[in-house]
């Protein structure tokens, strides 16, 4: 799906909407099997009555009257149709069981065919809500994924991709499925205890009245506990995260205790938050249930005084409680659904406002400027023009007013004390935040201010779950097996993975092959020599490598300048500024010296 402002959705409705329209097809089929399946169980019990009046002894042979079989109204219906009051007892029997058979097998070929279409339908949404929230994420601007709401926006995405996308795949399936088909059934079924009696039809409906004031009053409770559940639970999200990163900080100050006690905090308030929206829902059944056994009750006491008086009939009153049972069984699905629709809704509502903040913030497409050359600035890889970073609270700017042109085929080495600038200038040129001030420029690409394909060697490293051909090869799928054993042997790992069972193809990442960080960052290190980047940036990029090994990769990037890549460089060690055509110093966020 195309992520654009023009997307953004100014309510739930419209939000569902959107999604809910490529698939009106499957939904359209799914209604009419959802019709098709009231229809056929209102005649279903409509036609029980009668078969056990045939059965009864001393009817074998007899005249049935279609008005006392089936009331006055339906009664009167078949004797328009047929011509006839009665039919004999004998055709009757002959009759009923092969129609019942052939009801009831097509009421479970209806209910199987709404049934999936429904639930592969809500898979289908889910799994578009997932791929658009996130690549929406993607596109959000540098600098407002930094802001104190784009922190909170990060905190609720896992939950919301997860937990509340689940969710709304069960609000659809239930409110665009189950409660339109348990209500046509209702609307059928109530249809016929109005043929079958009136009487005991207004009798019943007037103690169903209470449980819409009921199900009403506790709906309204239960969507705002479970929105105040799904914030909750994003903490908890976020707060996992961010240990499960800082694990080793943890274990290095021993404060483990620490941890379990805020664990058990966060925990606690959410128990709270899904107790409360729990004894809700605990008591939407039940109270539903006992209203209708009232309304039961009551009935069939009538039921059973008009039956003495002869003014019904068994096989009506048969028809007409086997009716109430599925009204009863509906009404009870609908409770449930009610439930969860309720939370549904709650996640539709945080859905909407996550997708809203991050449409509206968008990185902007760059524009060509008429005036630039191609020609200009040929032999210039990045040109840096006034660049001014200053991060929110901060005394002063981490860069300010920086300028430069790097070369084609060039090592640059970007040396300065802790906090002169240095990772902020690599955040902007990877277009991880955007300046205040200035721009960048990338000659000869396509727009001038959108960078071509770079190549970054960051501190933190993490290889994917996935094979070591994988790993190298990323982003691409496929990877060249003999280009992925060249990059490995220019950080000499070559023979160490050759001798692996499984070669290249061994899986690395949590359930495969362990590696040591010098091996992780020799991996990372391949896969710039695999791609040949126009631009690498290398930040303390042999850190844990021994000095030998470090001489190999400092080899290869040799080898990547000479082939025209221009390489910038952040490190302390001595050894890489010995390599560098250039040495760029900064301090307090300006370049002092290149």
């Amino acid at each position: 799906m195309d992520v654009s402002k023009n997307r953004v959705d100014k309510t739930q409705s419209s939000l569902l909407r959107r999604y809910i329209k490529p698939y009106l097809g499957s939904i359209l089929i799914a209604s009419l099997c959802s019709i098709l399946l009231g229809l056929l169980s209102s005649f279903l019990v409509s036609l029980l009555g009668p078969s056990l009046q045939v059965l009864m002894p001393g009817q074998s042979g007899s005249d049935l009257s279609f008005k006392k079989l089936l009331g006055q109204n339906i009664g009167h219906l078949l004797v328009a149709v047929t011509g006839k009051e009665s039919m004999n007892a004998s055709e009757l029997i002959a009759y009923l069981p092969g129609m019942l058979i052939l009801v009831a097998g097509l009421k479970t070929l209806a209910s199987i065919c709404q049934s999936f279409l429904w639930e592969r339908t809500g898979e289908l949404i889910s799994k578009d809500m997932r791929h658009e929230t996130m690549q929406a994420y993607l596109g959000l601007d540098p600098s407002i994924r930094r802001s104190e709401k784009g922190h909170q926006i990060e905190a609720d995405l896992s939950s919301c991709i997860t937990t509340d996308i689940k969710l709304i795949r069960e609000y659809f399936v239930h409110f665009y499925g189950g409660f339109p088909r348990e209500s046509l059934q209702l609307l059928f079924l109530t249809g016929v205890l109005l043929a079958l009696s009136p009487r005991l039809f207004a009798l019943f409906f007037l103690f169903v009245l209470p449980v819409v004031a009921i199900v009403n009053r506790l709906g309204k409770k239960l969507r705002k506990r479970a929105s105040k559940a799904l914030s909750d639970y994003s903490q908890l999200t976020e707060w996992l995260q961010q240990r499960l990163l800082g694990i080793e900080t943890i274990k290095h100050y021993q404060t483990e205790e620490v941890e379990i006690i805020k664990l058990k905090n966060l925990t606690t308030g959410l128990y709270q938050r899904f107790v409360k929206a729990a004894r809700i829902k605990s008591r939407t059944s039940p109270s539903i249930e006992m209203v209708g056994v009232g309304a039961l009750v009551v009935v069939l006491y009538f039921a059973l005084h008009a039956i003495n008086e002869g003014t019904l009939s068994g096989s009506i009153a048969i028809s007409f409680f086997a009716s109430l049972a599925l009204v009863a069984q509906s009404g009870a699905m609908l409770g449930r659904y009610f439930n969860s629709n309720r939370e549904g809704a709650a996640a539709v509502k945080r859905l909407l406002e996550l997708q809203t903040f991050l449409f509206e913030n968008q990185t902007e497409a760059p524009t060509k400027d008429p005036a630039s050359s191609d020609t200009e600035h040929a032999q210039y890889r990045l040109i840096c023009q006034q660049l001014t970073m200053q991060y929110a609270k901060t005394p002063k700017p981490a860069l300010e007013h920086f300028s430069y042109q790097f070369e084609k085929g060039k090592i640059y080495c970007i040396v300065g004390p802790s906090g002169a600038g240095k990772s902020t200038l690599f955040q902007i040129i990877l277009k991880l935040v955007s300046p205040q001030k200035g721009k960048l420029i990338f000659p000869q690409a396509e727009h001038e201010e959108e960078p071509p394909s770079i190549g970054y060697m960051p501190q933190d490293l993490l290889l994917m779950s996935g094979t070591l051909a994988e790993n190298i090869s990323y982003p691409l799928a496929d990877g060249d097996k003999t280009q992925i054993l060249e990059a490995l042997e220019k950080v000499g790992l070559r023979d160490f993975v050759e001798g692996l069972p499984q070669g290249v193809h061994t899986q690395v990442g949590k359930e495969g092959l362990g590696l040591s960080g010098g091996q992780v960052q020799r991996v990372i290190l391949s896969r710039l020599f695999y791609h040949h980047y126009p631009l690498i940036l290398f930040d303390e990029g042999t850190s844990a490598l021994d000095p030998e090994v470090e001489q190999i990769v400092y080899q290869g990037l040799q080898k990547l300048k000479d082939l025209g890549s221009t390489v910038i460089m952040i490190a302390h060690r001595l050894s890489a500024t010995e390599i560098a055509d250039s040495i760029l110093t900064l301090e307090n966020g300006r370049l002092v010296s290149d």
